[in-house]
């Protein structure tokens, strides 16, 4: 190791004791044969990291949580149609998740229970509104027409 890579380590990594592990063995080797950059990590530790060492660690006020969430109650909605959108707004994607497994289990129950036909009768504004999310690449098509087992297009089951 060179003793620019040295300095280098010293004043960023080796400092706060985020140095690779290979890098620290490289640079204590190097620490020993070059007493400048001994110099350097020992003048580095006292002055810019012994003065932390020494200093008192702040104490927040024993009020702190409770100004906080005075606060946070201030500046909460306050109307329900308010609480409702906030909720709303924090939770999309979740509640989009559930809508659409909710749709599947609908979708897999009508199958289930009715004969093909009729489960496609049934379900063709559902699909229509699947096939329109799904972008026409025709995976919905072809993992409906699996489930389904018929062999008439997707197209004329839906649309007649």
């Amino acid at each position: 190791m060179n003793c620019e890579r040295a300095r280098e380590l010293i004043l960023t990594d080796a400092l706060d004791d985020q140095i690779h592990p290979d890098d620290k063995r490289d640079l204590l080797k190097h620490l020993v044969a070059c007493e400048a950059c001994r110099l350097l990590m020992d003048r580095a530790q006292e002055e810019l990291v012994g003065p932390f060492t020494q200093a008192a660690r702040p104490v927040p006020p024993a009020n702190l949580w409770d100004r906080i969430e005075r606060r946070l109650d201030d500046e909460a909605p306050q109307g329900l149609f308010e609480r409702i959108r906030a909720f709303l707004r924090r939770q999309s994607a979740v509640l989009t998740t559930a809508a659409a497994l909710a749709v599947l289990v609908l979708f897999v129950e009508v199958i289930r229970r009715d004969s093909p036909e009729r489960a496609v009768t049934r379900l063709a504004p559902t699909t229509a509104v699947l096939m329109e999310i799904y972008g026409g690449t025709g995976a919905f098509e072809k993992a409906l027409m699996q489930t389904v087992q018929i062999d008439t297009p997707i197209e004329d089951l839906f649309f007649r």
